[in-house]
């Protein structure tokens, strides 16, 4: 009786045994497919985190490069140096780089003065007999205007006329009688001189410019152009 007992014993013992090893198997197996598949996951997720990097890497640079780089539209509405200036005035138009121009009857002024060539006899007889241009020449009389606009005195007279005829030679003063001889003296400020100069001028030529000017400095001169 004790004998079959005992095996039934070891029978149930052996079952129990089985089903343990059984389970363990099972619980091995699960854990290894549990393995496998993180193993098989990993990958993956390392390679989107890898290209997610990199795109931002990529995004990176993208914008420095475009911060370093200027800006062609902002460059190409930038003015240059080179650019002409339409404010440049020529000496004629009587800035203080030239003379101050006007024409015959024209009064002109400047800063210290203003001169106007009231008119220009050509010829002129002298009123003296004696006074005689010499062959090939004739006398041309300048009848002249000018006033002391500035606060220093001006030394008017003859001295300050300087007269060009039309082949680019200057006339030369003459001492013939004729009209009133524009005298030399001191002007003061507001003070005013009329009178006549006289030229001895080649036949054939004419008078084109009269330059006036009294100062010695950096006074500002007057042209009168006569043709």
């Amino acid at each position: 009786m004790k004998t079959p007992a005992r095996t039934m014993g070891l029978a149930l013992l052996a079952g129990t045994m089985t089903l343990g090893m059984s389970a363990c198997t099972q619980v091995e197996g699960g854990a290894s497919q549990a393995t496998s598949a993180a193993n098989s996951a990993a990958p993956s997720v390392a390679s989107a985190a890898s290209s997610a990097a990199g795109e931002a890497t990529s995004a990176a640079q993208s914008a420095t490069s475009q911060a370093s780089t200027p800006d062609q539209s902002s460059s190409a509405a930038a003015p240059t140096s080179d650019s002409p200036s339409s404010d440049t005035d020529s000496g004629d138009s009587g800035d203080a780089s030239g003379p101050k121009t006007g024409k015959v009857g024209e009064e002109v002024k400047t800063k210290e003065m203003s001169a106007k060539v009231n008119k220009i006899a050509d010829p002129v007889t002298p009123e003296n007999d004696f006074d005689k241009p010499g062959n090939g020449n004739h006398f041309v009389a300048v009848n002249i205007t000018m006033t002391n606009l500035g606060d220093k005195n001006l030394n008017a007279g003859t001295t300050c006329l300087k007269v060009k005829l039309d082949d680019n030679t200057s006339a030369r003063e003459d001492f013939a009688s004729y009209g009133q001889r524009l005298d030399y003296g001191t002007l003061y400020k507001g003070d005013t001189t009329t009178g006549d100069v006289v030229y001895k001028v080649p036949n054939g030529k004419k008078i084109k410019t009269i330059d006036v000017k009294c100062g010695y400095g950096d006074e500002q001169a007057i042209r009168i152009q006569a043709k």
